[in-house]
C-alpha cells in the first residue's frame, strides 16, 4: 500500500518503487519507511532526467556513495545552500544539481550522471564537492557528448593532478611530473605559503583561466603531462570550455538549482505520460483492494 501511494505521489509504478525501496535497504537502510521515501525521491529523478528505474538507483547509488554515503542520503546537507530550506538533503541536492544541468546546458541529466557515477570517487578523494564535480563534467560533455569517456577522463585527469609520487628507493616525496609542468609551463604554484599542496579545483581553475594565454605547443604539451595521451582531448576540451563550468559552478552557489526537480517533477505528474501512470496506479491499487475485500470474506 505505501509503495502504491509513494508511486501515485510521483507518478511512478509502484513496482518501480518496491524495487527501489529493496535496493535502497540493500544498500545500507535499516528503517522501511526512509528507504520507501529514498525510492520515491529516486522516482523521482528517473521521471526529471528520463531514465529507467534501475538506471536512476544506480546513478544514485554511485555518486552519493562517494559523497555521504547512501545510508545519509536523506540527511539535512551540513552546509548552507542559499534558497533551501534546512531540511533539504543531500539526495535532493544531487537530484537538483543534475536535473539543473540537464535544463540550462548542453548536456542530459543522464550523461552528468553517467559521468559522475564513473569519477565520483576519485573527486571526493581529493577534495571537490559535488558542485563542482559537476561543473567540470559540465565543461567537458558539453563539446564532447561521451559521457563514459569524460567520467573515465575526469578521473584519470584527477588522479594525475595530486601532485606527488613517492620514491620507491627511500619513501621520499616529491612533486609528479604533472605538477613539474604546471608550475613550468603554466606558471602555476601547486603549493601553498605552507608547503602543501594546493586544492585539485583551484589548480583547474587556475589553468583554465591561463588557458587562452598559451600557446599551441604549451597547450598541448601540458595537457599531456596531465591527462595523458589516452585523455588528452577530454582535458583539452574541458579546458577550451572553462568559462561553462564557472558558469554552472556561479549559478548553482547561488541557489538557482534548489527546487528544480519538485518543479519538474510536478510539470511531469501533469504531462501525458504521468497521467497514464497514475491511472495505472489507482487501477492497480483498485483491483488490490477488491482482491483482499474477497479474501477477507
Amino acid at each position: 500500500k505505501k509503495a502504491t501511494e509513494a508511486g501515485q505521489e510521483v507518478a511512478r509504478s509502484s513496482i518501480d518503487i518496491i524495487n527501489s525501496t529493496a535496493n535502497a535497504l540493500q544498500s545500507g537502510f535499516h528503517n522501511v519507511s526512509k528507504a520507501i521515501e529514498y525510492a520515491k525521491n529516486s522516482a523521482m529523478f528517473a521521471n526529471v532526467i528520463d531514465v529507467d528505474q534501475e538506471k536512476a538507483d544506480k546513478y544514485l547509488k554511485s555518486t552519493l556513495a562517494s559523497f555521504g554515503g547512501i545510508s545519509k542520503a536523506l540527511d539535512p546537507i551540513t552546509t548552507k545552500v542559499k534558497g533551501a530550506t534546512k531540511e533539504y538533503s543531500n539526495m535532493m541536492q544531487m537530484m537538483d544539481l543534475v536535473n539543473y544541468a540537464n535544463n540550462n546546458y548542453a548536456v542530459t541529466g543522464a550523461d552528468v550522471a553517467e559521468a559522475s557515477s564513473r569519477s565520483a570517487s576519485v573527486a571526493k578523494t581529493l577534495g571537490l564537492d559535488m558542485k563542482e564535480l559537476f561543473a567540470i563534467i559540465v565543461a567537458g560533455q558539453e563539446p564532447l557528448q561521451n559521457a563514459s569517456k569524460v567520467g573515465t577522463g575526469i578521473k584519470t585527469i584527477l588522479q594525475n593532478l595530486t601532485g606527488l609520487k613517492t620514491s620507491a628507493k627511500d619513501g621520499s616525496i616529491s612533486m609528479n611530473k604533472t605538477a613539474l609542468a604546471i608550475e613550468k609551463i603554466a606558471g602555476i604554484k601547486m603549493k601553498d605559503a605552507n608547503g602543501q599542496m594546493r586544492d585539485t579545483f583551484e589548480i583547474l581553475s587556475d589553468i583554465g583561466e591561463i588557458w587562452d594565454t598559451l600557446s599551441k605547443d604549451n597547450k598541448s604539451a601540458l595537457a599531456e603531462a596531465i591527462a595523458g595521451k589516452h585523455q588528452l582531448n577530454v582535458f583539452t576540451a574541458m579546458m577550451n570550455n572553462w568559462q561553462q563550468a564557472k558558469k554552472y559552478l556561479n549559478e548553482v552557489n547561488n541557489g538557482d538549482a534548489v527546487g528544480v526537480s519538485l518543479r519538474e517533477n510536478a510539470r511531469y505528474i501533469d504531462s501525458v505520460q504521468g497521467k497514464i501512470t497514475l491511472l495505472q496506479e489507482k487501477f492497480r491499487s483498485l483491483v488490490n483492494t477488491t482482491i483482499d475485500s474477497n479474501m477477507a470474506k
